[in-house]
């Protein structure tokens, strides 16, 4: 028998729970509160198009939602481009403010032709997996012959499959082998050919003890030179069957999605069956070309069921059935979601029905079911737009079915593109309006991106907007394959689809287990509100706080800031709060009270690897045809007597900081007295400066009357007291102490000692003689009227260390002082667009640029409107006018085009 609900009496009965049963305002309380300690995070970018050649620019911006009213969110993001063989490529990293950013990357020029990932993120959505990261697919032609080697693996247990196409002037002039890599490990090299078309095809045989996990690579040697491809060791076809609401019970018809994706994660388009092998019956199936489909499937106890693609020869075995449970459908319907439950459990059984998003609850209740079938309808005007979590829960906390859903589209702010003409002339100027008509989202703090670029190089099928990722992608986990066709048509069948996608990708930032139980998360990533890094002292557990002290000297060009601090509890600290771009250095060192150097290591923040990015078997096809002619602009062509010619160039603004090679010093050498240059074989014990110095003329070194530091003089200055790296005085005289020199950490209380410089800055902390001697390039000794000039108080001389150019050595092993390479954010540039109005910019060039215009920050004025304008290139065809970004609350999309004749 069938009951049937209407909403209304689930209103009546939703309040009544309220206020009687503790679980649903336990449940409320707790969601509520998780979202709070942890709001959702998410990034868009927009670049300029997703089709580039090696050595061009990629123009981009960011933009950052915080689904928080509070004031925690990220202020850094980072960026990473991934290779088809998930490597990492190249990052980059840029501040966040006011929920934006804009960069720029260049593009190696040694990139082989392939697809590529563009990966951004910030350190705080670490904390909740990889799949929350915004990710979009490239494709990068490569420049000459080496980069359109194409190559394709295919993968049969311990069997490879390897083809090869290689370019003409390869074949002809280069020698061709290859042999295989595992784990560091290269077995011989053979040789093979190629036929007239460039293609070769040849099996490899893996040894049987070859695992998945491990690392198999194909090496290519084309001459003297060795390129290296990862073997993608798995399966090459992937089925997946996920009942709806995650669970099949037995004697229960569930809706099965299928999903048939291949090693790429794009889907396939075939016919297949669910087999029940102790009956020998079939429910067939059949996937679209995106890899979706669906079967009613009733299990019965005591059968083995297998899903069979027969084309494919896949046999993917289904799981087991639960022997009581509950089963859910949702279908939609005249402006209804209805929502349908079966159930074996018996009569009268209390659970929860619990409708939510982003911490939201649009319904929750409590529910008996008295029937074998259940039936109730939600009208669409109380549900949210966008996905949404259905979840059936009972009274022990656990999930007796849960399935995400879509009933409404959310609202799009239309960003309307009009130029001052229908067809342009070549390097033609050209005056764009944006404009809202909407009166409701005219607003002064719009934000947009505008890109003008070659429409074949921005196929906007195949890729999301700001709109959709919103929505769509930053919802889902996976690779969503074509997501704008699931918001074009808005019609049922449109829905329909859109259900199968939600039913095969699982939901990111949400866990009932965690709402019901109230818990905390861990969360390892903080978030970043400045550059910065952390470590941990090894003996921290054994030490109070202020028993340990750390010292830092930063260094950036002609910049130095030393710090002293206290760690927190257990020995952790963080250094935070810098904002630079470029590189600087840092010098560590940690004591105890007694001066006694500590043991610490640094907490490198790795970046994350790509997880599930391998677009390996649709390289071939899907770059086949790609053609992307060098975006130039410049004279390219034979000058003659260039060096004689003078040429006016444009406008720059420089943007980048003029590297310093000078050495740290206010001095010149000239007024040194004394000077010690370490030689390239000069080796001394990690913990031993005073070893070093001891070498240096003009400096004399012996141990301390008390035998715990040493003490240092310089000859030909007043020097009395001494230097103590234990941090001891070996002074008792009190009259000296009287005396207005600055009392340096780690130094003597004497009034007289030397001051020490290290690379330009004056040594309060102590840190140059607990410094490894072997970074030491040189030693100067400055006396009299020279010392001076660091500071006035050098009457015992001045000892100046210059320190050797780093390098990053940070690694896991305890040291007493280390040098960290503290990597700032990337610089910006501006992007550039000829005047053709100009007579410099009108003659002698040739200008074929794919990207006509780039700008991060269009603003529209009170009218809801802005103007724009820009010249064309030498280039005839179509060009992509695309504006994304957001006003009032609201994501804004808009699309043109411009013809060039």
């Amino acid at each position: 028998m069938k009951k049937l609900l209407s909403f209304g009496m689930f209103v009546l009965l939703s309040a009544s729970c309220y206020a009687s049963d503790t679980t649903l305002q336990v449940v409320a309380g707790n969601l509520k509160r998780l979202y709070n300690l942890y709001p959702i995070e998410k990034i868009y970018i927009h670049q300029d198009r997703t089709i580039y050649r090696a050595g061009e620019t990629m123009w981009l911006k960011v933009y950052q939602d915080f689904l928080s009213e509070s004031e925690g969110k990220s202020q850094v993001v980072h960026l990473q481009l991934i290779d088809g063989y998930n490597r990492l490529v190249l990052e980059k990293q840029w501040p966040l403010r006011d929920g934006k950013a804009v960069g720029d990357v260049l593009l190696p020029d040694t990139l082989p032709t392939g697809n590529y990932q563009l990966r951004g993120y910030t350190n705080y959505m670490r904390n909740f997996g990889e799949e929350h990261f915004f990710t979009r697919e490239l494709k990068i032609e490569g420049l000459g012959a080496l980069s359109q080697i194409k190559i394709d693996f295919s993968v049969r247990q311990n069997n490879v499959s390897v083809q090869l196409n290689v370019p003409l002037k390869l074949r002809q002039e280069k020698k061709l082998r290859y042999c295989v890599r595992v784990n560091g490990n290269e077995s011989r090299s053979y040789s093979f050919a190629a036929d007239e078309a460039g293609d070769a095809r040849f099996d490899i045989l893996l040894p049987d003890e070859v695992k998945r996990e491990d690392e198999i690579e194909f090496v290519l040697f084309v001459g003297e030179q060795k390129h290296s491809y990862p073997v993608p060791f798995k399966q090459t076809t992937e089925l997946a069957l996920l009942p709806e609401g995650g669970y099949c019970v037995e004697g229960l018809v569930s809706k099965v999605a299928v999903k048939l994706t291949g090693s790429n994660g794009k889907g396939l388009a075939a016919k297949g069956c669910i087999l029940d092998l102790t009956d020998d019956e079939e429910r067939p199936f059949h996937t679209s070309d995106l890899g979706f489909g669906s079967v009613y499937f009733q299990p019965e106890p005591g059968h083995e069921y297998v899903a069979v693609v027969d084309s494919l020869q896949l046999r993917v075995p289904m799981l087991e059935p639960l022997k009581q449970g509950i089963v859910q459908q949702i279908r939609y319907w005249n402006g209804r979601m209805r929502i349908m439950l079966s159930q074996n459990l018996g009569a009268d059984v209390p659970v929860f029905l619990l409708i939510h998003h982003q911490g939201m609850i649009y319904y929750h209740a409590k529910l008996h079911l008295t029937e074998e079938k259940t039936v109730m309808d939600i009208a669409y005007d109380l549900l949210p737009a966008g996905p949404f979590t259905v979840t059936l829960y009972d009274g022990q906390d656990r999930v007796c079915s849960e399935r995400l859903a879509f009933v409404k589209y959310p609202e799009c702010m239309p960003v309307a593109l009009s130029g001052d003409k229908a067809c342009y002339g070549h390097r033609e100027k050209v005056t764009l309006e944006v404009r809202v008509d909407s009166l409701l989202h005219r607003a002064m703090d719009g934000d947009f991106s505008l890109s003008v670029v070659r429409k074949e190089l921005d196929p906007i099928s195949e890729r999301s907007n700001y709109y959709v990722d919103y929505y769509l992608g930053s919802e889902l986990k996976g690779y969503i394959e074509n997501p704008n066709s699931y918001f074009e048509e808005r019609d049922s069948l449109s829905l329909s689809r859109l259900d199968l996608l939600l039913l095969t990708h699982g939901w990111r930032r949400y866990s009932l287990k965690n709402i019901l139980q109230g818990g905390l998360l861990e969360m390892p990533y903080p978030v970043e509100r400045s550059l910065g890094f952390s470590g941990c002292i090894l003996d921290g557990m054994r030490l109070k706080p202020e028993e340990m002290e750390i010292n830092a000297l930063f260094k950036q060009d002609t910049i130095a800031q030393t710090f002293t601090f206290h760690p927190a509890r257990g020995g952790v600290f963080r250094f935070s709060g810098f904002d630079f771009t470029g590189t600087s250095e840092m010098l560590l060192s940690v004591t105890d009270k007694q001066k006694n150097a500590l043991d610490f290591t640094l907490m490198e923040s790795k970046s994350p690897r790509s997880a599930y990015y391998s677009p390996l078997l649709t390289l071939q096809d899907s770059l086949a045809q790609l053609s992307v002619r060098m975006s130039r602009y410049g004279n390219v062509g034979k000058v003659k007597d260039i060096d004689k010619v003078v040429h006016e160039l444009p406008e720059v603004t420089i943007m980048k900081r003029k590297k310093h090679t000078k050495s740290f010093s206010l001095h010149n050498e000239d007024f040194a007295s004394h000077s010690y240059v370490v030689r390239e074989n000069e080796h001394f014990s990690p913990n031993s400066m005073a070893s070093l110095l001891s070498r240096v003329p003009g400096l004399k070194v012996y141990p301390s009357p008390d035998g715990l530091g040493t003490r240092i003089r310089v000859n030909g200055a007043v020097t009395t007291g001494g230097f103590s790296r234990g941090g001891g005085s070996s002074s008792n005289n009190s009259n000296e102490n009287k005396a207005p020199t600055p009392v340096f950490k780690g130094a003597s209380a004497g009034a007289l000692d030397p001051v020490i410089v290290l690379d330009g800055v004056i040594d309060y902390i102590g840190y140059a003689l607990q410094m490894d001697p072997n970074r030491v390039k040189k030693v100067e000794v400055l006396v009299g009227t020279a010392a001076m000039v660091y500071t006035r108080n050098s009457f015992a001389g001045v000892v100046v260390i210059h320190t050797k150019s780093w390098k990053d050595r940070i690694d896991s092993t305890p040291v007493k002082s280390k040098n960290y390479r503290f990597v700032g954010y990337d610089q910006v540039k501006e992007f550039y667009s000829p005047d053709y109005s100009l007579e410099k910019d009108r003659s002698g060039w040739v200008d074929e640029r794919n990207t006509l215009y780039w700008n991060p920050s269009v603003t529209l004025n009170g009218e809801g409107k802005a103007e724009l304008s820009f010249y064309t290139s030498d280039m005839k065809g179509e060009y992509e006018v695309i504006c994304e970004g957001r006003s009032g609350g609201k994501i804004g999309i808009g699309r043109g085009v411009i013809v060039v004749k």
